[in-house]
């Protein structure tokens, strides 16, 4: 769940934005063969099952013409046993 802040700048076309929110990762895990269930150090043997909540955020910025609009954007998200930083190129259009 985020919020977003959209800050349009006096420049053509362009836009930039922010967001901040709530972001919840989980993991799962479980190491089975066909002999049956298998320990692992870090895991053991029935898996495990790992669920967090952390403060998220992201920044942006949005190139429109018209109807259409190229999005570059940048989350970075930590989970448990480490990070994710996700980067994402995107095209928007607009029916209405």
């Amino acid at each position: 769940m985020f919020g977003v802040v959209y800050l349009p700048i006096p420049v053509p076309y362009l836009g930039v934005f922010a967001k901040a929110g709530l972001a919840n990762s989980q993991q799962r895990a479980a190491v089975t063969t066909s002999a049956g269930t298998y320990c692992v150090p870090g895991v053991g043997c029935d898996g495990f099952n790992r669920s967090e909540s952390e403060f998220a955020w992201g920044a942006g910025a949005e190139l429109k013409a018209s109807s259409v609009a190229v999005r570059v954007e940048f989350e970075p998200f930590r989970a448990p046993g480490g990070s994710l930083d996700l980067g994402s190129i995107g095209l928007l259009w607009s029916f209405l």
